[in-house]
């Protein structure tokens, strides 16, 4: 099931929210803003921050149903912190938005393909307010390494969260972030730099 968690990485569209509960050490981070440019027949940017010492990368990913053309930011931190981080951002077919029972049925079939392998069944939804959309996210346990949380290889990862984010101009996010530590600093990071995405 571990294994799975780490391959999803490559099939998914996480993105979550700024919360006001983020430590002083979060708030204090310095950022810095790229510009990424995508698609050279139908051009489009994304603007995103993150945190000093990290770096973006980014590559061609995988169709899904309703998006014909993906591409993948993977946010790479500094020496020192486990984690992996893929966005995957897509123009929808004729560049309009998902309806809600299309953004709903996306999340759902996305997060209830690894329910069998999380501890939660019942995963809690937490809603994200977007300047042009609006998003969604919750956390998975991998129950295979729930019991040993002080032993976990490390090629594998205790939790995984999901970010989906809904654009009123076409494009969809979905977002994978894999970790050992929900409540890290370096977590509440990559949650700052997923709410600080702009398409266009």
């Amino acid at each position: 099931m571990a294994k799975i968690f780490k391959r999803v990485v490559l099939y998914s569209f996480l993105l979550l929210l700024f919360c006001a509960g983020i430590p002083q050490i979060v708030a204090a981070q310095a950022m810095r803003t790229e510009t990424l440019q995508f698609d050279q027949d139908n051009p489009f940017s994304v603007k995103i921050s993150i945190p000093s010492g990290w770096w973006a990368t980014r590559e061609r990913g995988t169709p899904i149903p309703g998006i014909p053309q993906t591409y993948d930011i993977k946010l790479m931190p500094p020496s020192g912190i486990k984690t992996a981080v893929t966005i995957s951002i897509g123009r929808n077919q004729h560049s309009t938005p998902f309806t809600q029972q299309q953004f709903d049925s996306l999340v759902t079939t996305r997060v209830s393909s690894l329910l069998r392998y999380a501890v939660e069944k019942n995963p809690r939804y937490n809603e994200v307010e977007l300047q042009g959309g609006y998003g969604r996210y919750c956390t998975l346990t991998d129950a295979s390494l729930a019991n040993r949380t002080n032993n976990i290889p490390n090629d594998e990862y205790l939790f995984l969260t999901f970010y989906f984010a809904n654009y009123e101009n076409g494009f969809t996010i979905n977002a994978v972030v894999l970790a050992d530590d929900v409540n890290s600093a370096f977590f509440q990071l990559i949650l700052r730099s997923l709410s600080s995405i702009e398409v266009n």
